[in-house]
């Protein structure tokens, strides 16, 4: 009797065995499974696909990397694949910021690799981020999102996250980590430049506008997100903008009655009304829970009484921050438990606390399901957006979908309607025909400014407004005197002289302040273009609004000129000017135009 039940055992697990192999001979055959059956909906798929998964391989799908980058050859070898992926699936990978014809390549060779070498063949998301443009050198820059929302025009917002969404997905990217939906109530913060405004009622009609831009129409995307469109990110929820003291990543000390006011109802209304399929929890602690521990805010509103069926992806080291910044975690293990529980349901950028997983739940520290319940909703959103069923290959006419002349006149309209006319004493507009000469002055007259995350601030990407008030002389009488003053921050005012002999030989003056932010985003990534402090941007956080450096003594020599001043100011956050106000007959805020901030290209 006994060695029959042995033999019998035998003979089922060799069963098993050959199961195994017969299906995964299948796969190889070409033959389609269940879950690369497109025509099945996407759930069905997932339920396919999830008891196939090893614990590992769902462990895998619920983390990110950016460790991939192309080499001084501009390659990304076999050998560099196999280090960082190690022949498995992962999550999500983050496109590194480089040149737009560098991206198709990147996202190719990391697709194939998976897709040929991993078990399931379950293809990464390709991370990008479009905030105002996609992150890439050589894409369309449009104005900063603060500009973005002075527009007030929501049809504009989407038409932009259209542009954007096409440039991005015909290079390989799948997934916008944008837009901001924090409200602006604390101009010291210095993303600031990243928020629509102040007003939450702007914040969802400008964040609905983007999300239905980059994804599509709600009524597909309850469904999928169509060729042409990516997966959208509305970040950072919530209340992340006002943070004690105006300090990025402090604690929002707010009680649920305000949080369900004022910082919630932007996020709802994506939810709800646009399909997003992704969100981002805040940095920050709120109330004294950290979001990415926060169960109340990532599971009992965001899915319990919203009914959002994306998926959580960490900010970055947002997870790791539990245990490092916010303390409320002394080991990997607590930190994984913490942020998985509450509602997290991908680790960004690295694997670090979920590297815990597996072993958790061999010594039944977790339970799978919990596991179960987050690689289930990232597969949801890979099949909704066709990853599976779109091989992506680089497409030879780059060049006819990216910075068209359709998207740069958008550009054009956009920096226009995002102007305010703070002031005007019957001064604006100038009539150029009874002048004989304007003075340009000031550190931002002949630098462009496009603001936080973005690649360069390199004049032969945009349009200086010296540029523009050239390009509309054209070939009128008017001499232009230049001089650029003083530096952003630089206490230096050894160009005060210059500046007030081009005033005062000049019939008025169109003098540009401002502040500049950090390229390529992130707190403390350097800023290869010009060697001034930065002033605004993520991290980048002050404790006066006045304009920064010498400017402000700059602006009052050049007034006692006497000749009419125009002060036109390009920076990413509101500056408290009250003499500017009362001393100077007009004064233009610009905040960061995009490239064609100064005009028309010639």
């Amino acid at each position: 009797m006994n060695i029959k039940r042995k033999l019998l055992s035998v003979d089922l697990r060799w069963g098993f065995v050959l199961m195994f192999v017969f299906a995964m001979a299948i796969n190889v055959s070409g033959e389609k499974l269940p879950y690369k059956n497109k025509n099945l909906s996407a759930q069905e798929r997932v339920d396919d696909l999830l008891p196939r998964m090893t614990l590992e391989e769902k462990v895998l799908q619920l983390t990110a990397t950016n460790a991939l980058k192309f080499d001084k050859n501009d390659e990304i070898t076999q050998q560099r694949l196999s280090e960082v992926l190690k022949g498995h699936s992962i999550g999500a990978i983050r496109v590194p910021l480089i040149r737009y014809k560098d991206v198709p390549l990147f996202c190719e060779i990391t697709d194939k690799y998976i897709r040929e070498h991993s078990r399931l063949g379950i293809p990464p998301i390709h991370i990008g981020i479009c905030l105002h443009g996609q992150m890439a050198l050589g894409t369309t820059i449009f104005p900063q999102v603060i500009g973005q929302g002075a527009t007030w025009n929501p049809a504009l917002i989407r038409t932009m996250a259209e542009m954007a969404s096409s440039e991005a997905s015909n290079s390989g990217v799948d997934q916008d980590l944008s837009p901001l939906l924090d409200l602006a109530r604390d101009p010291r913060y210095g993303r600031v430049e990243e928020c629509y405004g102040e007003d939450g009622y702007l914040v969802s009609q400008m964040g609905m506008a983007y999300i239905i831009g980059i994804q599509g129409d709600p009524k597909i995307t309850k469904d999928k997100i169509e060729e042409g469109h990516l997966i959208g990110t509305a970040k950072h929820m919530a209340a992340y903008s006002i943070p004690q003291g105006g300090i990025n990543l402090g604690p929002s000390m707010i009680g649920e009655r305000e949080m369900r006011s004022l910082y919630l109802p932007p996020f709802e209304d994506v939810v709800k009304k646009a399909n997003v399929y992704s969100i981002m929890p805040s940095y920050s602690e709120i109330d004294g829970i950290p979001a990415h521990a926060n169960k109340w805010l990532l599971t009992d509103v965001l899915r319990n009484e919203w009914g959002f069926k994306g998926y959580v992806y960490s900010d970055a080291e947002g997870i790791h921050m539990l245990e490092f910044f916010q303390k409320v975690s002394n080991d990997k293990r607590t930190t994984a438990r913490m942020a998985l529980s509450a509602g997290v349901d991908l680790e960004h950028p690295r694997m670090y606390a979920f590297s815990q997983l597996v072993s958790m739940v061999k010594n039944n520290e977790i339970e799978e399901s919990l596991i179960d319940q987050a690689v289930r909703r990232i597969l949801l959103i890979k099949f909704k957006a066709g990853l599976f069923d779109r091989v992506y290959k680089a497409p030879k006419n780059l060049a006819m979908v990216v910075h068209t002349p359709e998207h740069i006149a958008l550009a054009r309209k956009m920096a226009e309607e995002s102007v305010v006319l703070l002031k005007n004493d019957h001064i604006l507009p100038l009539d150029m025909n009874s002048l004989k000469s304007i003075a340009v002055v000031g550190p931002n007259a002949n630098q462009v400014q496009f603001g936080d995350y973005c690649v360069t601030k390199d004049n032969k990407y945009g349009v200086t407004i010296l540029e523009g008030i050239k390009q509309s002389i054209g070939k009128k009488a008017i001499t232009i005197n230049y001089a650029e003053g003083c530096g952003i921050t630089d206490l230096s005012t050894d160009g005060f002289d210059a500046a007030v002999t081009a005033v005062r030989n000049s019939d008025v003056a169109v003098v540009v302040l401002g502040g500049t932010s950090i390229v390529y985003s992130g707190i403390g990534w350097g800023d290869s273009s010009r060697k001034e402090t930065i002033t605004c941007g993520e991290g980048l956080d002050r404790t006066t609004l006045d304009p920064p450096g010498v400017q402000p003594q700059l602006l009052k020599a050049l007034y006692a000129t006497g000749k009419p001043i125009i002060l036109v100011m390009v920076h990413g956050r509101p500056y408290s000017i009250p003499w500017e106000k009362a001393h100077l007959p007009a004064i233009l805020d610009a905040w960061y135009p995009g490239e064609q901030g100064g005009g028309s290209r010639r």
